[in-house]
């Protein structure tokens, strides 16, 4: 039943997607920074429940940032000083000492953990040289990170035995893993036969990022909850969880694609 409501939500949720990366430019850009904002209140909510009650401008200077991004480099230095300005100020001028850094800590950490992986994809996107085209890419990451998450969730559940070797996701096994794995590297293939624009690069590059960076950050954010004592990020897609559960492996698969292509020469 768990699998029959994972593939309704992927019924709704994968066209969509498809459409907005597609379409890139404006509705792409407002997308993510809607995601952005949406992901960084689960977690302010989530902190304050924790005792850390994070002032609202951790959502503005994550969309600054996110924004930013997309700028030449002192735009986003500038933003990134008047924020830590702002954030700490607020403490120092209300005499709140208490935890204070620790506040601090969480605001840019969860700005870095969000913000810039997303601003990241959409400048991956926004690539358009003959060499390679972003639209093609991003589509190909999106969907090779859907076939990493089902296919580790088919396969843990038919042949997964070896279970709770990472203490923080008890109910993951190394078959799932692997299977994720084999199937990212499958897919990645079947990207680039499918695409003209994916040259053979692109089999290793994508499976790297969709199918290894992509299953660790499901992890990071299994780790990220454990320590706020959560089972969802939210409950705003019900049974499904929240946002930050649906685009965890995005978050770090997005930035390693992106430093892959760099590394590559590509752009």
């Amino acid at each position: 039943m768990k699998f029959v409501n994972r593939f309704l939500v992927s019924l709704i949720f994968v066209p969509v997607m498809l459409l907005i990366f597609h379409l890139g430019g404006v509705y792409m850009y407002a997308f993510l920074g809607i995601l952005a904002l949406m992901m960084l209140h689960e977690l302010r909510d989530n902190y304050s429940k924790k005792g850390f009650d994070i002032p609202v401008t951790m959502l503005i200077f994550g969309l600054l940032v996110y924004v930013s991004i997309q700028l030449p480099m002192e735009y986003l230095v500038l933003t990134v000083f008047t924020g830590l300005i702002i954030t700490s100020g607020n403490y120092l001028f209300k005499n709140q000492a208490d935890k204070s850094f620790k506040k601090l800590s969480v605001t840019w950490f969860s700005i870095f953990y969000i913000a810039i992986p997303l601003s990241l994809l959409m400048s991956m996107r926004s690539i358009a040289t003959e060499q390679i085209d972003g639209r093609v890419i991003a589509i190909a990451l999106l969907i090779v990170i859907w076939i990493t998450d089902t296919m580790a969730y088919v396969t843990g559940m038919l042949l997964g035995k070896r279970k709770g070797i990472i203490k923080i996701s008890p109910n993951k096994s190394v078959e799932g893993y692997i299977g994720g794995l084999f199937f990212a590297l499958i897919g990645s293939a079947g990207m680039v036969l499918y695409f003209d624009a994916l040259d053979s690069n692109f089999i290793w590059m994508l499976a790297l990022s969709g199918g290894l960076a992509g299953q660790f950050g499901d992890l990071f954010e299994s780790m990220l909850k454990r320590d706020l004592e959560v089972k969802d990020s939210s409950g705003i897609l019900m049974e499904h969880g929240g946002i930050l559960d649906r685009f965890d492996s995005l978050l770090f698969a997005a930035p390693a694609l992106y430093i892959l292509l760099k590394f590559m020469r590509y752009f």
